[in-house]
């Protein structure tokens, strides 16, 4: 909803037109065709006059969306800029520096107004009290997609203001949008007046297209400049390319609007000759007057409006649970499912405004640098391998414990958007963590599955399996190879202290070298022998989750090298027993 807001950053432009109009010397005599010494006598006047509306209109962007306000940036100095270097080329050093002063102070009030909002947001920035996050340029439009009403590609996305979020299964052939392409190209051909916002538009409609050119979902590798401005401090904020096209619509709109201003000179209001028929004149004014509002309607019809049910807009209400005294026990939710993508977390987000509690994961446009299927929660996970004889035996003392380090007061299961396999699986982790539903949940309804954590009179460590692993194989009480070279576990320990990695080992064929990482640092090496042995590796850690990496150099063989050709994977080391203990 914050970037619909498209209107302010269209008053802002009209002002600032405005003002440019009045700040240069001859702008406003050329363009509003007045007499030069009216210009300069009025000057100052309007010069307050939209400087003050233009400065307002910033304010409100600021408020609205910074990405608004980036491009509200990249406006002024857009239509700015050749203005201010016409003064220069002329070395009218002190009408530059007057205008350059009189641009500053349209941004000062913006500023002012938004300077605890971003002394905040840096003041938060700088705390560490926030995960790092990733900012990759996400690929841009399909370069087709720039001409064609109804979009391309597996995102349908085109030139029109965000309108393919919304999914239309109606989408026709809309000759309106060809008659605004053609407008602003006429315009610019024939408009000097015209071709700034022409290739402001051309411009941004390339930086929107992102870093590598697209062709019909054909990603080509040929770098473009939005590659470039993504490595520009302020501008690699920019998460997707495509948001450029606001700009690029903004500037098609008012060059297709000279393209209109032209053909209305130069056919609506020529006169009709005196010699002409009555019966043909009359036809030709009717044919004037109508010409316009047909066009208009034209140029509508590239809109494609279309009705949205009200019902997919209404809020429903937060979940019963969060009412009354049913979660009486302090401390944070973990809600399953977990592993659901950051969309699906926006729900938990707004149940979070009714009960105040700390949550696991939400809805952020940027990646948080912190895998949590690599960590011990992994074990929370919808798709963690469950097997009844594993490679590390299910530790409900364990993950207690890390709840309870981590002060979580309940887990939830929210069921009402799972079928019953679904809710079947999370029950069973609930009951690997917790114990059996009816005794160790206290809430239960249509919607909701309510279960306070209870810790362990002593925690103890806990590891869980990640990336990296063959499937469970029964033997020796429950085996697992690792997937290659390398396999992943999330380990939770609930102090610093040393600890020991206790595993049944064998290597393949031949004895290979286990190198053991946490954190990626590594910490310990050792030489495992083809035959299956006991092995204890003793690990310093701090309290608190961490990722243990066993990593073998040599590299992988097959099976199907050595006779058993229906076997293809790629075996190292294997591992049976593991455990971890404190020293």
């Amino acid at each position: 909803l914050n970037i619909i807001q498209f209107q302010w950053l269209a008053f802002f432009t009209l002002w600032v037109v405005k003002f440019l109009d009045w700040l240069f010397p001859g702008r406003a005599a050329g363009r509003l065709t007045l007499p030069l010494a009216q210009v300069l006598q009025n000057r100052a006047k309007y010069q307050l006059r939209y400087g003050t509306l233009a400065a307002l209109f910033l304010v409100l962007i600021a408020f609205t969306d910074q990405y608004h306000l980036l491009f509200a940036a990249f406006l002024l100095v857009w239509l700015s800029l050749a203005p201010l270097v016409r003064l220069l080329a002329r070395q009218n050093w002190p009408e530059a520096g007057i205008s350059l002063v009189k641009l500053a102070l349209l941004v000062v009030p913006a500023g002012v107004a938004f300077s605890p909002v971003m002394l905040g947001i840096i003041r938060d920035a700088r705390s560490g009290a926030f995960l790092d996050t990733e900012n990759n340029l996400i690929k841009g439009l399909d370069l087709w997609s720039l001409f064609n009403p109804w979009g391309i590609g597996s995102d349908g996305k085109s030139l029109q203001l965000e309108r393919f979020r919304f999914p239309d299964p109606v989408y026709y052939y809309s000759i309106g949008w060809w008659v605004i392409l053609g407008l602003a190209l006429v315009a610019a051909w024939k408009l000097r007046a015209a071709r700034s916002w022409a290739f402001l538009a051309l411009a941004t409609a390339v930086l929107a297209l992102g870093g590598s050119l697209i062709i019909s979902d054909l990603e080509t590798g040929l770098p473009l400049p939005g590659r470039l401005v993504s490595e520009i401090p302020v501008l690699k904020v920019m998460h997707y390319a495509w948001r450029w096209l606001l700009v690029a619509s903004l500037g098609l709109a008012v060059a297709s609007a000279y393209g209109v201003s032209w053909l209305r000179q130069k056919f609506l209001d020529r006169p009709t000759p005196v010699e002409t028929a009555p019966r043909r004149k009359q036809i030709i004014a009717r044919t004037k007057y109508a010409a316009l509002p047909v066009l208009v309607l034209i140029c509508l019809t590239a809109l494609q409006p279309f009705p949205v049910a009200w019902e997919k807009w209404v809020v429903p209400p937060a979940p019963a649970v969060f009412g009354g005294n049913v979660l009486t026990q302090p401390g944070a939710l973990l809600e399953l499912p977990f592993s659901e993508h950051n969309r699906d977390k926006a729900d938990n987000m707004r149940y979070q405004t009714s009960h105040n509690r700390p949550i696991v994961g939400g809805y952020m446009a940027r990646q948080v640098l912190i895998d949590y299927a690599a960590s011990p929660f992994a074990f929370f996970y919808e798709e963690y391998p469950v097997a009844s004889r594993d490679v590390i035996p299910v530790s409900p003392e364990g993950a207690r414990s890390m709840l309870a380090y981590y002060n979580f007061g309940y887990m939830l299961l929210y069921k009402d958007n799972l079928d019953n396999k679904r809710q079947e699986r999370f029950r069973q982790i609930i009951e690997q963590t917790l114990g059996p539903v009816k005794t160790a949940c206290t809430y239960e309804d249509a919607q909701v599955l309510a279960c306070p954590v209870v810790p362990p009179q002593t925690a103890v460590p806990f590891l869980a399996l990640t990336k990296g692993w063959y499937n469970a194989e029964a033997e020796n009480g429950g085996q697992r190879w690792l997937r290659g070279q390398e396999g992943y576990l999330g380990m939770f320990v609930p102090a610093t202290g040393t600890y020991k990695l206790n595993f049944e080992g064998a290597a393949y064929r031949n004895g290979r070298q286990l190198v053991v990482e946490v954190d990626g640092q590594p910490q310990a090496q050792v030489t495992i022998q083809p035959d299956r042995q006991d092995y204890s590796i003793e690990l310093k850690i701090t309290g608190g989750s961490h990722i243990i990496r066993l990593y073998s150099p040599e590299p992988t063989d097959r099976p199907s090298n050595h006779g058993t050709p229906s076997d293809t994977r790629t075996l190292t080391l294997l591992f049976s027993k593991l455990n971890l203990v404190k020293s």
